[in-house]
């Protein structure tokens, strides 16, 4: 079971997209129970994130966090930060950036190996991004 939590602005649309999206991207996980955590910032708060963990001083449209899994808690797969303002900034759908956030906690990096990241990708995205 998939269930994700959401903090700040989210229209039912998104929420309805990005279930469809964690299901069909996390089908072939061996977790039982999957929480994910999305939260929709500001610039400001997302370029905080981002020189924090990344040292990079500059805003950015996504960021994700693997969480570790806590005995007797709820696991929690991981937060992924979405910035909408900088998303349309740049013309880059919400689906699009849960998509790449979540591929990121799943462990995949398209910075140090593209081509394991696009079959992933490729595999994992709804129609609607093709």
């Amino acid at each position: 079971m998939i269930k994700i939590e959401y903090f700040g602005r989210v229209g039912e649309r998104e929420k309805k997209s990005f279930r469809r999206i964690a299901n069909r991207t996390l089908i072939d996980s061996d977790e039982k129970s999957i929480l994910l955590e999305v939260m929709f910032v500001s610039k400001k708060k997302i370029a905080n994130l981002n020189l924090k963990f990344r040292s990079i001083d500059k805003v950015t449209d996504v960021l994700s966090f693997p969480q570790a899994t806590v005995p007797g808690k709820e696991s929690v797969f991981g937060t992924i930060c979405i910035c909408p303002e900088y998303a349309k900034e740049m013309g880059e759908s919400l689906d699009l950036l849960f998509h790449h956030g979540l591929m990121h906690l799943m462990g995949y990096n398209h910075e140090t190996n593209e081509p394991e990241w696009s079959k992933m990708y490729e595999k994992s995205k709804i129609p609607a991004e093709r």
